[in-house]
């Protein structure tokens, strides 16, 4: 990593407002590593749930309590802006226009183009509320970043986008960007590029690492 590039972790912020701790390493036959869903479950709690890390962060940040609204979110491929572009458009004030039946009908129309590109379909009310989310500027300026053809091989997304509605469930009125990392995990220098560039899209974005205990 270049020496002029600060790490993310050195100023991660806002706060998730929920527990990093894990429990219950075990690692699956296709080797993810899988933790008990909740901080304080165990083998003797008699709830077996075992979820991988990006999966446990969901489940906590769902289970959020606050009073404006409710938690919502949902991982991100590291394709889903060449999906998008792919499927819908490349120009944010279009995109913003689009409600969540145009969403899932350009996805639906390209489902073809989308397999072959080995590209996913996400979730026309997740999209929707990611779209929301971003002003135009900063929806255009990540889409003309990750649209480049000089960037196809490059990817550094971060794991997660975690949100929260208002009560009547209309309007996203918090956002953050989260990379989900194990307690020894490295970032990847795309990943850390791509923090700096969504921090500097005015945007929230961090670094959740996880810390197991026995």
């Amino acid at each position: 990593m270049p020496e002029e590039i600060e790490h993310p972790e050195a100023n991660n912020s806002p706060a998730l407002q929920i527990s990093n701790i894990v429990r219950g390493r075990e690692r699956r036959a296709d080797g993810r590593v899988i933790y008990f869903a909740d901080s304080e479950e165990s083998e003797e709690s008699g709830n077996l749930q075992k979820l991988i890390p990006e999966q446990i962060v969901l489940h906590r940040w769902r289970r959020r309590i606050i009073n404006q609204g409710t938690c919502h979110g949902f991982r991100l491929s590291p394709n889903i802006w060449r999906s998008i572009g792919l499927a819908l458009s490349n120009d944010a004030v279009l995109l913003k226009s689009f409600d969540e039946h145009r969403i899932n009908a350009g996805f639906v129309n390209s489902a073809q183009l989308l397999g072959e590109s080995n590209f996913s379909t996400p979730r026309a009310g997740n999209l929707f509320n990611l779209l929301q989310s971003l002003k135009v500027n900063q929806l255009q300026e990540i889409l003309n970043r990750h649209l480049d053809p000089e960037r196809s091989n490059r990817y550094g997304t971060p794991d997660l986008f975690l949100y929260a509605l208002n009560q009547s469930c209309t309007k996203t009125f918090m956002s953050r960007f989260v990379e989900v990392k194990k307690p020894n995990e490295p970032l990847s220098l795309d990943q850390i590029e791509e923090i700096h560039f969504l921090r500097n899209l005015g945007l929230k974005a961090r670094v959740l690492r996880l810390e197991e205990r026995t």
